[in-house]
């Protein structure tokens, strides 16, 4: 969660020293100076620390300054956010990139599912919403509700699919930018896990050693297919090229790929065979940049592609339009 600060050792400073979380009711006064926010107690002390104000807590700074943004409170165990203009966010909130439902008295939710004006919702343990995304194989759209026309189907024996293996393939799906999920979703594609085949094709690497690919894209039902859930970036990486492949061309993209083959390989380890196969460069490209420290890895020898690929990251706002980002 962007911006959260912790005052764990705050709470250990009271503990040790034998202090508990002062309440103020309206006897203490509110001051202002070059924008920050101060508290004072009926006697004039300025506070510090955690202060509970009527029914709402607060945080202060050393020096009194109200801090801002996302704040830890020990004694409640809950997150809360202090908005630019120093209220107590409550209700939803959109914060770098995601939501979070923050109670009446602040605190940030993370029960669930958690019902919110009559409807069902599901957050995860940082208390972000599930929304163009998937929770195991069942998917929520973007505004959080399960939508099961767009869930992982099985090719197969459903019942063969454990819940662990679900959960596995959930999270890598979910590492995909949620602004592309939502389109993806909005050109009508699908999953399909094939749980029986172990690879679709294979091609033999320079070194004589056998390169898989397990997933295959069906662009005429619209759907991905994967043996793997280390295949889902690759194949959603194919299809982005496949969306989006004259701006990534205006951007120069073939153009850089074929000026370094040698490059793409070695970040990649596709065979030569495919260097002039530009989706599948692109697929196996933005896989690698999902990992950690893949765009570091892709900067070392392709900088212009490693920009490429943040610029293609963030091209999708959460409602799945471009996101005005340009290259």
């Amino acid at each position: 969660m962007k911006g959260k600060q912790f005052f764990g050792f705050f709470l250990g400073a009271c503990m040790a020293a034998g202090l508990s979380f002062a309440s103020f009711g309206a006897s203490g006064t509110w001051k202002t100076a070059e924008g920050d926010y101060y508290y004072y107690d009926a006697a004039g002390n300025m506070m510090t620390g955690w202060q509970k104000i009527g029914n709402l807590y607060y945080y202060f700074y050393d020096n009194g300054i109200m801090a801002l943004g996302w704040q830890f409170c020990p004694e409640t165990g809950a997150w809360y956010y202090y908005d630019i203009n120093h209220s107590v966010h409550t209700g939803w909130l959109l914060d770098d990139g995601k939501w979070y439902w923050l109670a009446p008295d602040g605190a940030m939710n993370t029960q669930s599912p958690k019902v919110i004006d009559r409807e069902e919702y599901y957050f995860h343990e940082d208390g972000s919403l599930y929304a163009s995304e998937y929770m195991g194989f069942q998917y929520f759209d973007w505004q959080g509700r399960p939508d099961p026309e767009y869930d992982v189907r099985i090719e197969g024996d459903a019942a063969s699919v454990t819940e662990e293996k679900k959960a596995e393939i959930g999270k890598e799906l979910s590492r995909i930018p949620k602004g592309w999920i939502k389109k993806f979703s909005d050109d009508g594609w699908t999953w399909m896990y094939c749980p029986d085949t172990d690879w679709f094709s294979m091609a033999m690497s320079e070194n004589g050693e056998p390169y898989y690919f397990r997933y295959k894209i069906d662009t005429g039902n619209q759907v991905i297919r994967f043996s793997d859930e280390g295949a889902v970036h690759m194949a959603f990486g194919e299809y982005m090229y496949r969306a989006e492949w004259e701006r990534l061309n205006a951007g120069r993209f073939q153009s850089e790929a074929a000026w370094n083959p040698e490059g793409v390989r070695r970040v990649t380890g596709l065979p030569k065979k495919y260097e002039k196969e530009y989706g599948t460069v692109f697929g196996a490209l933005f896989s690698v940049y999902l990992e950690e420290g893949g765009k570091e890895k892709i900067a070392g020898e392709l900088p212009y592609l490693a920009w490429l690929m943040e610029v293609m990251e963030e091209g999708r706002g959460l409602d799945g339009k471009p996101a005005g980002v340009t290259f």
